[in-house]
């Protein structure tokens, strides 16, 4: 099986973000279906819009962002 991560935030933050806001999740993906593509992301962005968009939402919950990634499967 194919293992995946993802950042979660545990808590709003005051002032810059550290370590100990967020947790580094790791998580078994499940095969892949007709239609669905897997990727390796090679450079996540991580920008200032993301405070004002992680105050709407409730902790905790999985940081989003644009990312640079190839393409590692594909069920077509």
């Amino acid at each position: 099986m194919v293992k995946g991560r993802r950042f979660v935030l545990k808590h709003h933050f005051n002032g810059n973000p550290k370590r100990e806001d967020f947790d580094l999740v790791e998580e078994e993906l499940p095969a892949l279906k007709s239609g669905e593509i897997q990727f390796r992301s090679l450079y996540i962005s991580v920008d200032p819009y993301q405070r004002p968009y992680t105050t709407r939402m409730t902790p905790p919950f999985t940081m989003i962002g644009s990312s640079v990634a190839v393409i590692e499967q594909s069920k077509d």
